[in-house]
């Protein structure tokens, strides 16, 4: 049989206060028990980096100028 958990009781357990507003500061969104301290793989940054810009060219390739313009356009909205 399942058991009902009523909304209050889930945010008076978590510490939270109906009509209280909180901030990053009073609560970071999401909890973190350790900071990344791990390095960066540059070989397999780069390596990545080059597998994603070959995929790219080679489906521009397959497109008609305006197709590609359309598509340069998107890439870099994305980007921003």
């Amino acid at each position: 049989m399942a058991k009902i958990i009523k909304m209050k009781d889930l945010l008076k357990k978590n510490g939270i206060e109906l009509g209280k507003v909180y901030t990053a500061k009073d609560k970071p969104p999401f909890k973190v028990e350790r900071k990344l301290t791990e390095k960066i793989n540059q070989s397999k940054v780069n390596s990545s980096f080059t597998r994603v810009i070959a995929f790219v060219r080679k489906e521009a390739k397959k497109l008609n100028d305006d197709d590609l313009y359309a598509m340069t356009q998107k890439l870099a909205k994305w980007f921003k």
